[in-house]
């Protein structure tokens, strides 16, 4: 069994992540779905909204304006209408932000 999936997230502009990654959660158009090593095949559109990857202990964030997902049993291939990453990223183990102390913030 494979223990990680390739995430690779593009958008018109650019190849926004290209990573191996442990899992995968994204916004589908019916709901959120998750993405672990070994999964079944399948093509989900994306509703916009906040696609994270967990790689260890971090979680990172990318926020997604909608598109397609294809899922395939070693990888996970996004072609999003639009993408922003995070600025910052959460340390599950600390439940925190790893870059420093939380500012309210609201910007992507």
């Amino acid at each position: 069994m494979a223990s990680k999936i390739r995430l690779e997230l593009v958008t018109p502009e650019r190849l926004l992540v290209s990573e191996e990654v442990d899992e995968v959660i994204a916004p589908g158009h019916e709901g959120e779905f998750g993405v672990l090593p070994e999964h079944t095949q399948y093509l989900a559109i994306l509703s916009a909204g906040v696609l994270r990857y967990r790689k260890g202990d971090e979680v990172r964030k990318v926020a997604v304006g909608g598109g397609f997902a294809e899922v395939a049993s070693d990888q996970v291939v996004v072609l999003a209408d639009v993408g922003k990453r995070r600025r910052r990223s959460t340390s599950i183990a600390r439940g925190g932000p790893t870059n420093g102390p939380k500012k309210p913030s609201r910007t992507w």
